[in-house]
């Protein structure tokens, strides 16, 4: 796969991831009360998914900038739970949190996430149009698929209800 074929010659899927993370951040900061304070609180997954989202997109947006991350760290479950029980409060102890789609869609539809300005997001026009959704900016996207060893399944299998 190359960045002709997908993306284009100038946008990259680290690019995106990139520019994707640190729009999400910058979204919601003009209207965040700590981050006027310099502190973001970003909740994430733990373990190795957030030690490269700290060091490869973090670290080098904020690098220059007074900005303080804060990592509110735990598995989606918590995360959507604590988004529920905060979102009638005048304010959440999260700033930015980072979601699957389905689990971004089920707390959009739950009244929890605020509708992104996209005019207020200057890269928003590198978002791929089949992944544009107005409660979350896209970071990575792929596929989900079930593969199978031929050598221990002859007969290739012709829906997900054969394996």
């Amino acid at each position: 796969m190359t960045n002709q074929t997908i993306l284009g010659p100038a946008l990259n899927r680290r690019s995106l991831l990139a520019g994707a993370t640190i729009l999400g951040i910058a979204a919601l900061l003009p209207g965040a009360a700590r981050a006027q304070s310099g502190e973001l609180v970003v909740s994430n997954w733990g373990g190795v998914w957030n030690e490269r989202i700290a060091k490869g997109f973090e670290e080098p947006a904020f690098a220059a900038s007074a900005m303080r991350i804060i990592h509110d760290l735990a598995p989606a479950p918590e995360r959507k739970a604590k988004l529920l029980a905060e979102c009638r409060l005048p304010r959440s102890s999260v700033d930015v949190t980072w979601l699957s789609d389905a689990d971004a869609y089920e707390m959009s539809a739950q009244g929890v996430l605020e509708t992104l300005d996209m005019s207020r997001i200057p890269s928003a026009g590198h978002i791929i149009e089949k992944l544009r959704r107005p409660y979350f900016i896209p970071a990575a996207y792929g596929g989900v698929v079930l593969i199978y060893n031929p050598a221990r399944i002859p007969e290739p299998p012709t829906s997900f209800a054969d394996l």
